[in-house]
């Protein structure tokens, strides 16, 4: 079986199709960590096509002085950090917009059907609106200790900061993470 680098290396080389093989390698666990970061399953997918073309077109840029699966994960969560930017931009405006135009927005969040729902599923529900508070940065670091289980060296990699920042942003992500939660379930728990 090849390594990763002698996949790239042939690649580069134009056995184009030993890309597949990286792509087989690699594409469950990059829409895991894509999943993970915008919570929504056909976006995951769209996001994790888009990141393996841009891997393609850069694949000449990898150098070797990292994993590759480092340098993939690196790209995949930029990926990820600007769609969460760009679409939170997006909705913000829509919700100014419905505003301006006087239309008055539906109650979509998860109080309004908590009836009949199981406990499992709102309190699930309270955990990923209380990570949606998070900045990109702070959810990545998150993502990838939490569900995706990496070390804290492997998160230094991928993201490119040392060590201390990895753990200094997750320190500060699950104080932010723990307040949000409390404030949200206080809310649920007073609002009738």
């Amino acid at each position: 079986m090849l390594s990763d680098m002698e996949c790239v290396e042939k690649v580069i080389r134009g056995e184009t199709e030993c890309f597949d093989l990286l792509v087989e390698r690699y594409r469950s666990k990059v829409q895991s960590l894509v999943y993970n970061h915008v919570r929504q399953s056909e976006t995951a997918q769209d996001l994790t096509q888009d990141i393996f073309f841009k891997v393609f077109r850069k694949l000449d840029k990898f150098k070797g002085e990292s994993k590759f699966s480092s340098w993939l994960y690196r790209i995949a969560v930029n990926e990820c950090i600007d769609y969460i930017r760009s679409h939170k931009k997006k909705a913000e405006e829509s919700l100014e917009l419905a505003f301006e135009k006087g239309f008055e927005v539906l109650d979509t969040s998860e109080y309004s059907d908590v009836q009949g729902r199981h406990e499992r599923k709102v309190e699930r529900q309270l955990v990923q609106k209380a990570l949606a508070t998070l900045t990109p940065e702070m959810r990545s670091v998150i993502v990838l200790k939490v569900y995706e289980e990496r070390t804290f060296e492997e998160i230094s990699e991928i993201l490119s900061i040392p060590t201390s920042t990895v753990k200094s942003r997750l320190y500060k992500a699950l104080e932010n993470l723990g307040r949000s939660y409390r404030r949200r379930t206080l809310l649920r728990e007073v609002t009738p």
